[in-house]
């Protein structure tokens, strides 16, 4: 029985990713009623996506930054933060913070079947590239950008998507490879303005 387990995981690799992720994702879900009404992270992420989009001189903010004259001021726009108004859209069309944190958890199995893309396009055996892929489900500082629902993961499988790309058609001088630097590029910018720390993930995609 083992045997024949292992033979079809093996032989299955991508599907199997699939299943587990699909199963820790519906874990994960369960808890996002239970969870605080907001992280600060969450709240900050959504003020941000206010302060760009929906109200760029804001009266008031929950964060507060200081100024030159040394009084505390209302959060000032970053136009830069994508993830901000991706979560305050969401919030403001439902008027709830589930969908938001609905779609940062998702972000979990996504992100190890990327790096289980990037592993197999570097000819990193299955039985190595599945393992490592399935330890990010069950990785604390994944697990915690997903619960405190962070953009973190979304960038990660931004960089590792280009990352296969890139690798995918190396010494290809065709369109194929023009293609991929394209696509990769794209990536890499939308990277950059989903949340702008992604820029420590740029060396891994140089």
């Amino acid at each position: 029985m083992r045997s024949k387990l292992k033979a079809f995981v093996l032989g299955h690799p991508l599907l199997t990713l699939i299943a587990l992720g699909t199963f820790a994702f519906g874990i994960h879900l369960t808890t996002v009623a239970h969870y605080p009404s907001g992280w600060f992270d969450e709240i900050e992420i959504l003020e941000i996506g206010r302060t760009s989009i929906f109200n760029r001189f804001p009266e008031w903010s929950v964060i507060l930054s200081p100024a030159n004259d040394g009084v505390l001021h209302p959060l000032a726009p970053m136009f830069h933060y994508l993830a901000g108004f991706i979560q305050e859209s969401l919030y403001r069309l439902t008027g709830s913070f589930v969908p938001s944190r609905i779609f940062f958890l998702f972000s979990l199995p996504v992100a190890a079947l990327s790096l289980f893309g990037w592993l197999r396009s570097k000819a990193i055996p299955v039985s190595a590239a599945l393992p490592a892929s399935l330890f990010l489900l069950l990785d604390p500082n994944a697990t915690i950008c997903a619960h405190w629902y962070r953009p973190d993961l979304w960038t990660t499988t931004l960089a590792f998507t280009a990352m296969t790309l890139l690798s995918g058609t190396r010494g290809d001088q065709t369109w194929r490879r023009s293609a991929a630097c394209l696509v990769a590029g794209i990536l890499t910018a939308t990277m950059l303005f989903l949340w702008i720390t992604s820029m420590l993930l740029l060396p891994l995609i140089g």
